[in-house]
């Protein structure tokens, strides 16, 4: 088995053996093997990753996280399942994914283009909604896009963007989404500084490695 992890800060484009080419994003971890056999190409995934999948109608491509397995059937998609994070997203830029339970009650459902599904890990139900799927893996570029996310959400990809940690009360922001996009040459004070610009009661402090938000 082949593993790859990507440190904070980074990103990193790797081919697969039947030629998959795959954009993992900081802070994960992909698994999978140096040469596919039988009839389905497995592969485990801790983090985020966009799969433009080698079309092998003969061999099944699946996706394994913590939770979830994903199929994919000769498609373009995005998954996000750091371990970190209490769900797991995933959303369909082109074809069709198949999206499995590993635990529990089975449950499964089939996404197609535009549609994003993100998994409650604690409640362990599914919510689906329809989003501009080519937005969501323009991190593969350098930039950060949120469409209705939550302040955690935010946070969470800064610090991995940036190798930082965030000390936050989230409770002060619950129930808030926000809609936001950051261009690939902003820095770290720039992008708190938008930040400040349009959350009401958004104040920060930078002491080394370490974001302050109060």
């Amino acid at each position: 088995m082949v593993e790859c992890f990507v440190p904070y800060g980074e990103k990193r484009l790797v081919t697969l053996p039947d030629s998959s080419r795959v954009w993992i994003n900081s802070g994960s971890i992909l698994i999978y093997p140096e040469k596919f056999t039988g009839d389905t190409r497995m592969i485990y995934l801790s983090g985020e990753a966009n799969f433009p999948v080698t079309k092998k109608p003969d061999k099944r491509f699946v996706v394994s996280t913590n939770k979830l397995n994903i199929e994919a059937l000769g498609t373009v998609f995005n998954v996000q399942a750091y371990l970190d994070l209490p769900k797991i997203t995933a959303t369909l830029e082109e074809g069709k994914i198949k999206m499995e339970t590993k635990m529990g009650a089975k449950q499964s459902l089939i996404l197609i283009p535009n549609e994003q599904v993100i998994y409650d890990n604690k409640n362990q139900r599914f919510t689906k909604k329809v989003i501009d799927a080519k937005r969501v893996a323009l991190w593969k570029d350098g930039y950060l896009i949120f469409q209705e996310a939550s302040l955690g959400d935010i946070l969470h990809a800064i610090e991995k963007r940036y190798d930082v940690t965030v000390q936050f009360d989230s409770g002060k922001y619950e129930g808030r989404t926000f809609t936001v996009k950051f261009f690939p040459e902003e820095t770290l004070p720039e992008i708190l500084d938008i930040l400040k610009g349009f959350i009401l009661d958004f104040n920060y402090a930078i002491k080394e490695n370490t974001i302050y938000i109060y």
